[in-house]
């Protein structure tokens, strides 16, 4: 029984979802060939097992996947056994007197670990228990979000969307990360659920159904990581602000980004729960306090705002640019220098090759919104982690967003060669155009 559920039963759930996903129809209208759905869910699943693998036997505590997913399969034993016991045990789990986001500590922090482990709990039942099965089904589910954010990439930057996907989904360590039952997999999943919800939200007629929608996706990417929902909400109001006024982008941009550096210095003169310099401190000062093979130098924070400023050239240095090729002492952080390499090369080719005739409004305010949203993040990854393999799997979410930013801004599209007629033939199928 052991063989069946830890080995036959992934096997199972990969054909039978990879069956599932051919006959979804609003993928198929989105305009993707079935091979690459197929090939691109059957990958993800191969990378979720790869860094399950790593993550379990070369990750301090086994990198978190693996406490994560014994909490559940404990949760899901338990419930088998005695399932009233269980829910007046599991009740008490998100029950919290501190509910400050900025606690690093409070029961609000916590609660997005017990969601995860919820998570796991609830896979269970359809794994029996299997960490390969678990990985399965949350790789489909992540699958099915990556191309409703490709098809929103498609509908609003056409030709360019078809590449802005292949970057964005295809980067290795975007793709490697977020093929994991962490924080990082969901945080993007997420994410690529709230990027059309909120242009809709932003330039359609608000329906009911939408609003709940993202109130829900929203509400989740908070609790699991609030200060990148908060910047999401941010950019979205910048979003929203410059296509309303597109004689006045810049501007836009410029008060926007000097009222929110106030807001997040000054925060605490309206309420002592917003002093955010202050929980940036603390974030670093845990991971200082973690060991590491790794470490990279960092400016050691003070909650003055000059502290900030004089900690940037580095956090910046930190979270772009490294490692570099040798660096780090792990011979897997190669590939992720090389990644980093041929990342900074394209877009340099792409910016050398860019097209001057100027953007439509619609399409500067997605890219500053996008090239915001990624760099806020960056910032404040590169302030707080100091060493390579953590920032690594952080920016992994945020590089993708860069990228399509720099694919807008320049103008870039593909040449119409036989190459690339083919590639995007192999993507979309026979029903692919300009």
């Amino acid at each position: 029984m052991s063989v069946l559920v830890q080995y036959v039963l992934p096997v199972f759930y990969i054909a039978f979802l990879a069956f599932v996903l051919t006959y979804i129809k609003w993928l198929q209208r989105a305009g993707f060939a079935k091979r690459f759905i197929v090939i691109f869910f059957v990958a993800k699943c191969l990378a979720g097992f790869a860094y399950n693998w790593v993550a379990i036997h070369y990750i301090p505590n086994r990198g978190d996947i693996g406490p994560f997913f014994d909490d559940g399969l404990y949760m899901y034993h338990s419930f088998l056994q005695s399932p009233s016991t269980f829910f007046q045990t599991w009740s008490q789990s998100f029950k919290y007197d501190d509910f400050n986001a900025l606690h690093t500590d409070s029961g609000f922090i916590k609660s997005a670990f017990e969601i995860i482990k919820t998570f796991h709990f609830l896979l269970n039942f359809l794994s029996f228990g299997s960490l390969a099965g678990n990985t399965v089904i949350f790789n489909f589910l992540t699958t099915l979000c990556f191309f409703y954010c490709w098809r929103f990439f498609r509908e609003q930057l056409g030709r360019q969307g078809l590449v802005a996907g292949l970057v964005f989904f295809l980067l290795p360590s975007m793709f490697f990360y977020s093929s994991g039952i962490l924080k990082e997999g969901l945080v993007i999943a997420l994410l690529c659920l709230l990027i059309p919800l909120s242009q809709r939200l932003l330039t359609a007629r608000v329906s009911v159904k939408r609003l709940l929608s993202f109130i829900f996706v929203f509400a989740l990417l908070f609790v699991l990581k609030f200060f990148v929902a908060i910047l999401w909400l941010f950019c979205m109001a910048v979003w929203w602000l410059m296509a309303s006024l597109p004689k006045r982008e810049w501007l836009v941009l410029s008060v926007c980004i000097a009222v929110a550096a106030g807001f997040f210095f000054y925060g605490e003169m309206l309420s002592p729960r917003l002093n955010f310099p202050e929980y940036l401190v603390k974030r670093q000062q845990e991971f200082l306090a973690l060991p590491a093979a790794s470490a990279l130098p960092v400016k050691v924070l003070t909650a003055q705002p000059v502290s900030f400023v004089k900690a940037m050239p580095s956090s910046i240095n930190n979270v772009l640019f490294k490692p570099l090729p040798g660096e780090g002492g792990k011979a897997m952080y190669l590939l992720f220098s090389a990644e980093m390499v041929l990342f900074w090369l394209g877009i340099l080719y792409l910016v050398f090759k860019r097209k001057k005739e100027p953007l439509l409004p619609p399409k500067i305010s997605l890219a500053i919104a996008l090239l915001l949203f990624a760099m806020l993040n960056l910032w404040v990854i590169g302030l707080i982690v100091p060493n390579v393999g953590a920032i690594l799997r952080y920016r992994s979410i945020f590089f993708p967003f860069l990228a399509v930013f720099v694919i807008i801004i320049t103008g870039w599209q593909p040449h119409q060669g036989k190459t690339w007629l083919r590639l995007a033939h192999w993507v979309t199928g026979p029903k692919y155009s300009n």
